[in-house]
């Protein structure tokens, strides 16, 4: 059980620590309209909204220091006691091969 737990949390949140950063890439499954989710992070109770429009991210506690978090490319400051509202765009699609013209 605790692997499907994990799966969800990584796949569906997009979930990944590089550096200093708290990185998160949402791609909801079919079917699932809104994940609530809640984490620990270097001491901050994060609780996570996402649905197909929108990743929310509120931080619970007041006392530690502010983390950075980033959705793609947009990195901020979390500070303890605040939230944050990512509007999520659709996944860039992959260009398919243009024939060469050779090819023709």
């Amino acid at each position: 059980m605790a692997g499907t737990v994990d799966l969800v949390q990584r796949v569906s949140t997009g979930l990944e620590m590089t550096g200093n950063v708290l990185r998160l890439n949402p791609r909801l499954p079919e079917g699932l309209e809104r994940l609530d989710m809640r984490i620990r992070y270097r001491g901050h109770t994060l609780d996570l909204t996402i649905t197909r429009d929108e990743l929310r991210v509120r931080d619970r506690e007041r006392g530690p220091a502010p983390i950075e978090l980033a959705y793609r490319d947009e990195v901020c400051e979390l500070v303890g006691g605040s939230a944050r509202v990512f509007a999520l765009t659709p996944p860039i699609p992959v260009a398919p091969d243009m024939p060469h013209e050779l090819d023709k």
